[in-house]
């Protein structure tokens, strides 16, 4: 078995995955939770026409609420339930995250896809609703793995820096 982290003080009991993919989804999950809303499960972002409003520590789409917590949980969460409970958009968003990593192999790609829904070689110039192009926002999430990779070096830990 495998402990995740999902939201503070909340931990995630999963088949055992590696060691090393394991450390690396946390650090991705962070990354995504730093960039897209500053650790805050409570953001709502701005109406996008199409796919609803951006939910939670890790904006997900409202669109994709339905069948992503179907996915992950075997019934489906509404966005009030989703934004009161940081255990459950972790567990969501790691599921997700995850099932892009097998699809790509490579945590670029799997930001792109957090972004546009698609590989970064796909997505071409594609940005969201707020300008943020898909280049932007993976050299964002890498920034924020770097430095936590630089906190984890100095003995530092989330929400301690």
């Amino acid at each position: 078995m495998t402990t995740l982290f999902c939201a503070p003080g909340v931990f995630l009991i999963t088949p055992a995955l590696t060691e090393g993919f394991d450390r690396q989804l946390q650090a991705f999950m962070q990354a995504i939770r730093t960039v897209e809303s500053s650790g805050n499960y409570g953001a709502v972002g701005p109406t996008h026409p199409r796919y609803g409003r951006a939910l939670g520590g890790y904006q997900i789409m409202e669109a994709n609420l339905p069948a992503w917590s179907q996915q992950a949980l075997g019934r489906f969460v509404n966005a009030g339930e989703f934004l009161k409970d940081a255990a459950l958009q972790g567990l969501i968003a790691s599921k997700q995250m995850a099932k892009l990593f097998q699809k790509f192999g490579n945590w670029h790609d799997v930001a792109s896809a957090w972004l546009s829904g698609r590989s970064m070689a796909a997505a071409g110039n594609a940005s969201d609703s707020l300008g943020t192009t898909v280049r932007e926002y993976v050299a964002k999430v890498n920034s924020a793995m770097g430095q936590m990779s630089d906190a984890v070096k100095t003995g530092a830990t989330a929400g301690t820096q």
